[in-house]
This record gives structure tokens, C-alpha cells and sequence, in this order.
């Protein structure tokens, strides 16, 4: 499966940037884009559309971040695991 695929090379990963971390700027990224469409001229659907993207983007940003810092190496960790009840 994708996903799980993922997963494991994710954190197989053995370098000090590990695909946490290199996911997490990403998602920066992503997130900063979605802020400047913001604060352009949108139409009111459009604008409710990416405030929710962004509002879930910040919330999977903190997960991954919280996952980086607690040095969560293996989809076996209970730090990876505890997030899997709320998906």
C-alpha cells in the first residue's frame, strides 16, 4: 500500500534530516502559500476553502512536528501509533 510504504521510508530514514523533517518544511512552505492567497482578492467560498486547508495543514504541521522533536525513529513507536486512533 502507498501510504504504508510511506510510512517506512519516512522513518527509515538515517540521516539527521530525517523524512520528518524534510516533510515539516515542506509543509511550511505550503502553508506560507496559503496565507499569501489569503490576503488576496478571493471570492468568499474560495477564501472558507483554503482557511480550511490551512487550518489542517497547521494541524498535521504541529503532529509531525511533535513527532520530530520526541524523535519518534519507527511506525512501531507509541508517539507514531497514538496519532493512528484519530485518522
Amino acid at each position: 500500500m502507498y501510504a504504508e510504504d510511506e510510512e517506512d521510508e519516512d522513518m527509515d530514514d538515517d540521516d539527521e534530516d530525517s523524512g520528518l523533517k524534510e516533510w515539516y518544511h515542506t509543509n511550511q512552505s505550503q502553508i506560507l502559500a496559503l496565507i499569501i492567497k489569503i490576503r488576496g482578492k478571493l471570492k468568499s467560498n474560495t477564501r472558507k476553502t483554503i482557511i480550511t486547508l490551512l487550518i489542517n495543514d497547521v494541524h498535521y504541521r504541529d503532529i509531525v512536528r511533535d513527532l520530530y522533536v520526541k524523535d519518534c525513529t519507527s511506525v512501531n513507536d507509541f508517539e507514531w501509533t497514538k496519532q493512528l486512533r484519530f485518522y
